[in-house]
């Protein structure tokens, strides 16, 4: 059989993927996104046609840099899954990563909590010929370098806006750190002490009886080796993993100050950034699909020092746009493609 072709790829109604989770996500996604708009549109006290001839007379060369580095984060996005994914499968291609990073953007803003982003990259590594210990591996190594540039860039965005005298965010600043911290010692706890790990699992009553806790045994033995290899011998791959997770932070925030620029807005470079960093590190653990309703209240909540309100709810609306919507109706497409092409997801 065909790797392409693995059985255990179908999608069960219990899956954060599965039709029934999908619909609930997309709603959940619009209603928090009207509500959203809707409450910066009051706040501004904008009409719709205010807001209409605002987005028409947007300059179109910064709309176009905006969409350029749009396309060059979600590039970068398959090139962090490809270095990792190739040391273990070394016919894995770029392509292939960057199939993985739409499928992670159409999942993770259309599903509850954005919990299908993780198996929605699984579905397409495992359809490439990944074992699950590998495609698992390649995840949690990636998963973890998302979660240091978040942390990194966002506590750099706080200590700068701390030395210029422009902290004025409250209660997101602990939020914040609360998160990521807890989020970063999951992380390393999955990628530091995979032994510990598998040590747990070995402890847990009957697991080793049943034949779903021996195969599970056997995984968790095999993701430490990988971690292992990795950490051992694979540094540059982990390395370079990381890196482009931290330039892909900087290339959103890069789109940001482009999206300001085509409505003429011109604020400090630094202290733009360093807003846009917090913000992001907010809406990666929103509960809403894509952060929906949460990106655009902390615009309101981040920018309005920077943004005048005559023109915050349609920065908000093309900064969604070139942040979030269109990787969202990029990875529709591809997985709509693959559906109608495999009759499953993966392609």
């Amino acid at each position: 059989m065909s790797p392409h072709r693995l059985p255990e790829l179908e999608v069960e109604k219990s899956s954060p993927l599965s039709p029934r989770n999908v619909a609930i996500g997309i709603g959940l996604f619009l209603v928090f996104t009207a509500a959203g708009l809707a409450a910066v549109a009051w706040w501004a006290s904008r009409s719709d046609a205010e807001i209409v001839s605002e987005l028409t007379h947007a300059s179109r060369r910064f709309v176009l840099v905006a969409l350029g580095l749009t396309i060059l984060e979600a590039i970068a996005g398959g090139y962090r899954i490809w270095i990792l994914a190739r040391e273990l499968l070394p016919g894995f291609r770029v392509r292939d990563g960057l199939r993985t990073h739409l499928y992670l953007l159409f999942a993770a803003g259309v599903t509850p909590m954005q919990l299908g982003g993780g198996p929605a990259q699984y579905i397409v590594l495992r359809s490439r010929g990944l074992r699950p210990h590998d495609a698992i591996a390649v995840l949690s190594i990636s998963w973890v370098g998302g979660i240091v540039a978040l942390g990194l860039l966002a506590g750099g965005g706080i200590a700068y806006l701390t030395a210029v005298g422009r902290v004025d965010l409250g209660a997101i600043v602990g939020t914040l750190l609360f998160t990521v911290a807890v989020l970063f010692g999951i992380g390393i706890a999955i990628t530091v002490f995979p032994s510990a790990i598998t040590r747990l699992l070995h402890g847990v009553k009957g697991m080793r009886r049943g034949r779903v806790g021996r195969q599970v045994l056997r995984g968790a033995a095999r993701y430490r080796r990988n971690i292992r290899l990795f950490r051992n011998s694979k540094r540059t791959a982990w390395s370079i993993n990381t890196g482009i997770n931290i330039l892909m932070v900087l290339l959103r925030g890069a789109t940001g100050l482009a999206v300001a620029a085509a409505l003429g807005i011109l604020f400090p470079p630094l202290e733009g950034m360093a807003r846009q960093m917090i913000q992001f590190a907010v809406i990666s653990v929103a509960p809403s699909p894509a952060g929906s309703g949460v990106a655009e209240l902390t615009t309101v909540g981040l920018m309005t020092s920077l943004v005048p309100p005559t023109v915050m709810l349609a920065y908000t609306v093309l900064w969604r746009v070139f942040t979030s919507y269109l990787g969202v109706f990029a990875g529709a497409f591809v997985v709509v493609r693959d559906l109608i092409a495999t009759g499953r997801p993966g392609g």
